[in-house]
Formats: structure tokens, sequence, C-alpha cells
């Protein structure tokens, strides 16, 4: 299964002041390595491993955050002597996608991830992100295309060493082709076939596979011609494609 989306709450991309000011009164190291400090090490190589994979360019980030200040009472609000901001907007919002506005929750740090029902804005933000960016199942299928009506009759000879067959795809599921073999089906009097079976010598990005392939007509015996050859070339594409996983409606 392929999973192309990341939704972050609160997540402190670039820090949090309430961690720098915490690591003063608490040895944890987790705090260290969440602080806003300009010199902090852990979070600066997290974005460049991030920026650094070869598949970050096909994964989407998608970010909510909090609006509402965390109260002493309230898990690192113990730290504070007065309420606060966690985690801010822009460190919860940095290097999030664009194109998805980043949706506010009307909760504090602790409690953005724990809607009280559908209708919370924690609840359907994720369910957006969730029903427009799907997890994708990974398949591969064949498909056929079948060039007919090749002949050749006597002493004479059909050959292409370059011939051409394409094949659809659909853009949608992501298809492309990962192999294609050919072969002669519902042939007749076909003689010194070469190569043999035909040979797909290469495939195109948009899925035509390129055949070599030639074949002669009967000969003739005592001047007589004993009929014609003929055949056609199928081409079997194997395709791998990416099908979204949809959960049942309620």
């Amino acid at each position: 299964m392929l999973f192309r989306s990341i939704v972050s709450y609160g997540t402190p991309h670039e820090g949090s002041p309430i961690a720098r000011i915490a690591s003063i009164y608490d040895g944890d190291p987790l705090l260290n390595d969440l602080s806003d400090a300009g010199d902090n090490a852990f979070l600066t190589q997290l974005e460049s491993n991030w920026r650094g994979h070869d598949s970050v360019n096909g994964i989407h980030r998608f970010c909510a955050f909090e609006s509402e200040d965390t109260r002493p009472e309230n898990g690192v609000g113990r730290y504070l002597k007065t309420h606060a901001r966690v985690v801010g907007y822009f460190s919860a919002t940095y290097g999030c996608d664009v194109t998805t506005p980043p949706q506010e929750i009307h909760a504090d740090h602790v409690n953005m991830v724990r809607p009280l029902n559908r209708t919370s804005s924690a609840y359907d933000f994720f369910y957006r992100v969730y029903r427009d960016n799907p997890i994708l199942e990974e398949q591969v299928v064949t498909r056929d295309n079948v060039i007919a009506g090749l002949e050749a009759g006597c002493g004479r000879s059909n050959a292409n060493p370059d011939l051409q067959v394409p094949i659809a795809l659909d853009s949608a599921m992501h298809e492309k082709v990962v192999a294609a073999t050919a072969t002669f089906i519902n042939a007749v009097n076909l003689r010194d076939v070469n190569p043999d079976p035909p040979v797909v010598t290469k495939v195109d990005p948009d899925g035509a596979a390129h055949v070599q392939y030639g074949f002669s007509g009967p000969s003739r015996k005592l001047l007589v011609c004993l009929g014609t050859a003929h055949a056609s070339l199928k081409v079997q594409f194997s395709i791998d494609r990416q099908v979204p996983i949809r959960e049942p409606q309620n």
C-alpha cells in the first residue's frame, strides 16, 4: 500500500518556545529536541533528511493549528506561569501544502486531537484529507493489443524491425507499463519466423511497445502457390497501477 499524505496537528516544525522554557526546569532530552532555539540540530537535521528523500515530492503535508492557549493545569502548561500557545501558527504550518489552507482547530494543544463528534473541526479536517487523498493499493494487471491482418504471399516475407503497438493507460490510476511480450496468434502457413517469438525491443513512457518481427510465406512447389501466410500479433502489457482504497460508507 502507498501512503501519500501526512496530517499534522500542532506539530512544531520550527520548534516551540514552551519546550525551550520547559527544558530549563526538566532534563527530558525531548524538550531540547522540540525547542525553537536557533541551534536546534535535531529539527534542522530532521528537515534536511525530509527534503533530501527521493519521494518527498510525491507526499502531501496537511497541517492544523491550535487557536487556544494551553493553561497551566494542562500537560506542558505546568511549566507556565500563565496560559500560552504551545505551538504557534507559523511553526505548526511550516512546509505544508499551499494548495490546502491550514485548518484552525478551536482547542488548546492538549485537546486539539480530541474531537467531540464528527462535526468537530479536528475530525472534519482529517476526513476531508483522507477522502481526497486515499491510501493507494499497488496492482499489476495485464492488457492485450492485437494487430491483425499480417500476411505474406508465396515466396514473400513480412517483416518490421520497429512496429509500434500502443496501449491505453489510465492517468487517474497512475498507470505505467513495466513489461511487454509479443507472440503470433492464429498463425497459418508461417515459415522462417525470425525472431521467434517476436521481440519487444523497448517500451516508450506513454506505453507504446516497439516490436521486431518477421516471417515468410509458403514456398512454391512445382511453380504452384500453396496459399498465403497470415497471422495476428498479440502484445501483452504488464501494467502497474495505483487503486484507491475506499472505506465502506456508514
